[in-house]
């Protein structure tokens, strides 16, 4: 005599990864950033995007939400991969922390910062930085050139590196 028994097994909900790329390293002020959510989750949850950004460095900078989204059955509604402009007036960079917080469906949640930089814009005999690099024989021509075609490669712990010819 054979007796069959069915069980059925729960499995824990498993947390998302927060994670996105910017399209490319450094923006000139009021560029914009377009930006491309990477999150995934284990379960293949849907997920809901909410974003942050602070400037850093300023000591009363507090993160200010922009923009909120869902990835729903794969479909990503417009804030989920948002678009994002940014102001900078100083001849030295101006540096800014995205935040990403994700949450599945049941829950759970992860949280991911990254920077980004932003160049005062350029005008007919303005240089974008300072001395040394501001001798930089057209500065400015160069970081547009950068900004068009930079390689991916020249990511470092999360930052870009800036430079000009010969500097």
């Amino acid at each position: 005599d054979t007796t069959t028994k069915q069980v059925t097994v729960k499995r824990h909900n498993l947390p998302p990864t927060a994670d996105f790329e910017f399209d490319k390293p450094v923006y000139e002020s009021e560029e914009p950033i377009i930006i491309t959510n990477t999150s995934t989750d284990p379960d293949g949850d849907d997920l809901h995007a909410e974003w942050f950004v602070k400037e850093e460095g300023e000591p009363d900078s507090e993160y200010k939400p922009f923009a909120e989204g869902d990835l729903t059955d794969g479909n990503p509604t417009p804030g989920y991969h948002p678009t994002l402009t940014l102001k900078c007036d100083s001849k030295d960079p101006c540096e800014y922390i995205v935040k990403l917080i994700v949450t599945d469906e049941k829950g759970e949640s992860d949280e991911v910062e990254k920077k980004v930089i932003v160049l005062k814009k350029c005008s007919d005999g303005e240089k974008a930085i300072p001395s040394p690099l501001q001798r930089a024989a057209g500065w400015c021509k160069a970081v547009r050139q950068a900004l068009r075609h930079w390689p991916r490669s020249s990511r470092v712990d999360g930052l870009w590196a800036v430079g000009a010819a010969g500097t």
